[in-house]
């Protein structure tokens, strides 16, 4: 997982592309990502966009119906600022 300019992009083990997390789509508009992590024990991931700190959280993807393929989603469980 990394983050790249306004976007967090998620990675699997072998470096493949799971997700990109667009911030532009979560109404950070510019604003860039200037922190990332991902908790190894929940997966949660917090990213912070301008002063807020955003906590993701994974959804299993059998949750998200048959259309979705091998993609992971992300919910918004908390905004702090």
């Amino acid at each position: 997982m990394y983050a790249s300019g306004k976007d967090v992009v998620i990675l699997d083990g072998t470096l493949r592309h799971l997700q990109t997390i667009l911030g532009g789509s979560r109404g950070y508009g510019d604003v860039s990502v200037s922190c990332v992590d991902c908790s190894e024990t929940s997966g949660q991931i917090a990213a912070v966009w301008g002063s807020d700190v955003v906590l993701l959280q994974a959804t299993p993807k059998e949750e998200l119906g048959a259309d979705v393929g091998t993609r992971v989603s992300s919910d918004v469980r908390d905004t702090f600022t």
